[in-house]
C-alpha cells in the first residue's frame, strides 16, 4: 500500500481489515520527515521506511543511508505487538515504524513510463519514495516463497533477525528529528534487507 494518511484516534477499529490468512501486509511510511502514518503504523502491516543510495559517478555502491524524508515515529494509538517486545525501550508501549526500510531517495528512483499527461507532464519519469519502497520490499519477501499465516508472523521473523547480517543496519542520516543508529530506530527499523534471509 503506497497510500495513507495522518493516524486517528479509532484506526485500530480498521486493523481487523489487514488480517486475511497466508497474506502479509504493506505500508509506505511516508514522505513528510517523522510523518506517522496509517495504515503503516497498524499492528497488523509492514511499515516500510525509505533509505538515500550514495553512488559514485559511475554508479557504483558507497553507502546506503536514511532518506531525509521518510516516515517513522511511535504510533499515538497502537500499542506495541509482541513482534517489537525486544525495542520496547525504544518504543516504550506503543508500536514504532518503520519496521524495514529500502531506497525510496528519487535520486535513485525507478523510471516510470506515463502516456497520460499529469501536471504538464508525460513519458519517462523518475520517482521515489516509500510508496517505490513498499512494493520493492514486498517483492523481496514473495521472492521468499515462504508461506507465513499473516503480516505478524512475517514481522516477528524480520525482528528476530534484528542486529543480523540479513540486514544492512543503517547507522548515518537523519529524517526530521528521528537520527539513524546502531540498531533498530525511526528512520529504518531493523534495516534494508540483504538478500531474502531476512523477509
Amino acid at each position: 500500500m503506497s497510500w495513507g494518511g495522518a493516524e486517528y484516534k479509532t484506526e485500530g477499529d480498521q486493523d481487523s481489515v489487514f488480517t486475511a490468512a497466508g497474506v502479509t501486509y504493506f505500508g509506505a511510511a511516508g514522505d513528510v520527515a517523522a510523518e506517522r502514518m496509517y495504515p503503516a503504523l497498524s499492528v497488523n502491516v509492514v511499515a516500510v521506511g525509505g533509505t538515500t543510495l550514495n553512488l559514485t559517478t559511475a554508479d557504483k555502491f558507497i553507502s546506503e543511508t536514511a532518506w531525509l524524508y521518510t516516515g517513522g515515529g511511535i504510533s499515538a494509538y497502537e500499542k506495541i505487538p509482541p513482534y517489537q517486545k525486544s525495542i520496547a525501550a525504544i518504543v516504550g508501549k506503543f508500536r514504532g515504524g518503520p519496521d524495514v526500510s529500502f531506497v525510496a531517495d528519487p535520486k535513485t528512483g525507478v523510471a516510470v513510463y506515463d502516456s497520460t499527461k499529469y501536471d504538464g507532464y508525460f513519458g519517462w519519469q523518475i520517482f521515489g519514495g516509500t510508496s517505490v519502497a513498499t512494493p520493492c520490499i514486498a517483492a523481496v519477501t514473495n521472492l521468499c516463497a515462504h508461506d507465513y499465516a499473516s503480516t505478524a508472523v512475517e514481522l516477528a521473523h524480520v525482528y528476530s533477525k534484528l542486529g543480523t547480517s540479513s540486514f544492512r543496519d543503517i547507522v548515518h542520516g537523519s529524517a526530521g528529528p528521528n537520527i539513524a543508529k546502531v540498531g533498530w530506530d525511526f528512520c529504518t527499523g531493523v534495516g534494508s534487507p540483504l538478500g531474502i534471509d531476512g523477509m
